[in-house]
This record gives C-alpha cells, sequence and structure tokens, in this order.
C-alpha cells in the first residue's frame, strides 16, 4: 500500500512504511511532497507517489529522480531497465522502481526540477528494501510443547499487512491473518515440515523456509534375545511395550545367550542399559545396547529389561523372562547307558563259556536258562535306554 498525503492507494506489488509527507517550501510556491521513507519487499516494485509546485510564470523544462550513487536513475545501469518514472512536467513527481533488491536499500531518493529560470529539489525519500525471514522460537522443538514462527522484516511493512503461511510448500490455512506470527500447541511429529511465510498480494515472494525439527524420547523400546543352541541353530523371541511378553523362555545350563536393545528416538540413543529383575528387587547388569551370557546357569535365571536414554527422556522395554535350568537326566543315560553295555558284554561271555563247556562235556540244555533270560531283558532295557 502507499500512503500520500492524507490517502491510501493501491499499487502493483508493493508495500511501503506510511510515512511522514516532506514539503520543501521556497517563497511559499515551490514545493516537492512525497513520503519521508518507503518499506518494500525484495523483488517486488515500489511506486513513490510525488507532487510538485513552482510558480505560474515557470516553465518546466527538464526533471529527474536521482540518487546518492546516480545522477540520473532512470538513465543509470544499475536502474536503466528497473526505474520508471510515471510523472510529467506539470505537477506529477511518481516514480516505480521494478525488482528491488536489499542493495537498493539505504539510500536517498529526491526528486529534481528545472525551470526556465531556476531549479527546485525535494528532501528525499529513504528506501528500505527487506527480505521475508521466518524466526523460531524456541530453536529447539521438543514433542508435547509449544513453538512460534515469526514473519520478520527489517523495516514496517504497515499495520493492514496480512500475511499467509506455507508447510512443504502448500498454504497451513486459506485464512490470511494481520499476525506475523504462527503457533503450534502440544507439538507432534507429525507438524515437522518445512515452513515459509508470504505476504498477501505477494505469494511469488514467499521467505526461505525453515525446518521444524521435533524431538522425542525413545519409544518403542524394544528387548530382543537371540539364543544360540549347540547345534548353531539361533532363537529369538521379542517383547515391547505395545505387545507383551507371551511365554517364557527355558534354556538348558551351559547355553549362550545375547540381550540386545532398540528404541526409536530423536535424537539418537545416548545411553542403554540392561536389567534383571527378581520379585521387585531391580539389579544394574550391563550399560549397553546387548547383554551377553556366555555360560547360562540357574542364577542367571529372571526377569530382563532395557532402558533407553537421549537427551529428551527415557523409557524401558517390557521384561523378558529367562528361565535356565539344571541338566540331569542326560547325565544319567550318559552313564547309565556304558555300564549296562558292560555288563551285557560280560553276560555274553559267560554264556558262551557254558555252552562250550556243555558241548564238551555232551550235555545239552532244553532251553534258556536264568542268566541267558536276565541277558534278554538286559539286551530289551538297553535298546529302550538307547
Amino acid at each position: 500500500m502507499f500512503y500520500n498525503g492524507d490517502h491510501i492507494s493501491l499499487a502493483f506489488s508493493l508495500l511501503i512504511l506510511p510515512g511522514v509527507i516532506i514539503s520543501t517550501n521556497t517563497a511559499g510556491s515551490w514545493n516537492v511532497s512525497s513520503p519521508s521513507r518507503l518499506c518494500a519487499l525484495t523483488g517486488s516494485s515500489a511506486t513513490i507517489f510525488c507532487t510538485y509546485r513552482y510558480p505560474q510564470e515557470h516553465t518546466v523544462t527538464d526533471v529527474s529522480w536521482y540518487s546518492d550513487k546516480d545522477k540520473r536513475l532512470t538513465e543509470s545501469e544499475r536502474f536503466k531497465n528497473r526505474g520508471q518514472f510515471l510523472g510529467d512536467k506539470k505537477n506529477n513527481c511518481s516514480l516505480r522502481i521494478n525488482g528491488l533488491r536489499e542493495s537498493d536499500s539505504k539510500e536517498k531518493y529526491k526528486f529534481w526540477f528545472r525551470t526556465n529560470s531556476s531549479e527546485f529539489s525535494g528532501a528525499g525519500v529513504t528506501l528500505s528494501v527487506t527480505a521475508l525471514r521466518v524466526m523460531m522460537s524456541p530453536k529447539t522443538v521438543t514433542e508435547g510443547r509449544s513453538v512460534t514462527l515469526t514473519c520478520s522484516t527489517t523495516c514496517s511493512l504497515g499495520n493492514s499487512t496480512t500475511y499467509i503461511w506455507y508447510k512443504n510448500g502448500l498454504p497451513v490455512s486459506t485464512t490470511h491473518t494481520p499476525d506475523n506470527t504462527f503457533s503450534i500447541n502440544k507439538i507432534r511429529v507429525t507438524d515437522e515440515g518445512r515452513y515459509s511465510c508470504a505476504v498477501t498480494g505477494h505469494d511469488d515472494h514467499p521467505s526461505d523456509f525453515v525446518i521444524l525439527s521435533v524431538r522425542y524420547a525413545p519409544r518403542n523400546t524394544t528387548a530382543l534375545l537371540s539364543l544360540y543352541i549347540n547345534e548353531g541353530t539361533s532363537v529369538a523371541v521379542i517383547c515391547s511395550k505395545d505387545a507383551p511378553a507371551l511365554l517364557s523362555l527355558s534354556i538348558k545350563e551351559h547355553t549362550s545367550v545375547t540381550l540386545t536393545c532398540s528404541s526409536d528416538a530423536k535424537p539418537s540413543v545416548r545411553h542403554y542399559s540392561w536389567y534383571k529383575k527378581i520379585g521387585a528387587k531391580s539389579s544394574l547388569m550391563v550399560f549397553g545396547q546387548n547383554y551377553s551370557i556366555t555360560d547360562a546357569k540357574v542364577a542367571d535365571s529372571g526377569q530382563y529389561y532395557c532402558k533407553a536414554e537421549n537427551i529428551v527422556g527415557v523409557t524401558e522395554s517390557s521384561t523378558l523372562p529367562l528361565n535356565v535350568y539344571k541338566v540331569t537326566t542326560g547325565l544319567r543315560s550318559a552313564v547309565l547307558v556304558p555300564a549296562i553295555i558292560v555288563v551285557a558284554i560280560a553276560v555274553s561271555f559267560v554264556c558262551w563259556w557254558r555252552r562250550t563247556a556243555e558241548r564238551a562235556s555232551g550235555v545239552h540244555s532244553q532251553g534258556p536258562d536264568a542268566t541267558s533270560l536276565w541277558h534278554m531283558h538286559s539286551s530289551e532295557s538297553q535298546s529302550k535306554i538307547i
């Protein structure tokens, strides 16, 4: 918007700060009226509304805008294709500058005119060119907290300015608000994205985006158990808070077991730790993501769980039951079978010796004796045991 005297006018791609109208007078008849300062967006166009007066007996022969760096603005290399004089040699001295750059700022732009007998110059307009910048507070955002984004400029665009906000290039809402801030309460991970802002009517000149990243404490913390059996087979059992353990794992003594903790966190997990719970008492076993039991014993039985911690917070997994039992049946078999084999061999030898002796003496047995029957039972028993 443009402010000129006591009225406001709309113009193409223009945002200005309503400034004090400067009237420069000489002998009560020479005058140049224009805003004292303008604020406009980078890339937009600004129009300086200007009027001038002089004594009726004078005739204007030459007019020009100039700055600290350029004698004739519209003819300089810097403004050759960007500066446009909208006035005339009567009373209008308005100027439009297209494609504004931040380098156009901090200069005074003045209108000068010459008559057939004199010349006159206005006090000038200070032009400020600003880009939109999104400021985020706080700079580090945590899930569940609040964050405020501010569409800031280096100069005021005026009270009638309205703004629109974008997330990942799409409007957050269709409502244009006079407030240059955008707040999110109880922020969630789904609010993450690239945020930018623009001024109504200047949607083609949005700000650079800022990345909103949301931190959160570890979650989905899971305990993974890997069981290594002698034959090299691996069995894994997973439990978590979202899916409580459905079984209690029983293993033999001297088996190797590895417990692994995993978690989703942002920033990443800083510390892992493993605990063993017996009854209501928990004991810290080790710091680290993995906990290995290389030679399991009955005393290693218990409820195991892990904790995951980052700068935001700490969570723990559900418990993983582990039962280590003592091997006894296998040991008895290992001792009993060889013993039976030895006895069977001895009985067989005795039987063979007696039969040889009977043949030599001419005595023939009518059936198996008690010793032979025991041998058969022993053989049957041996077969069952093996």
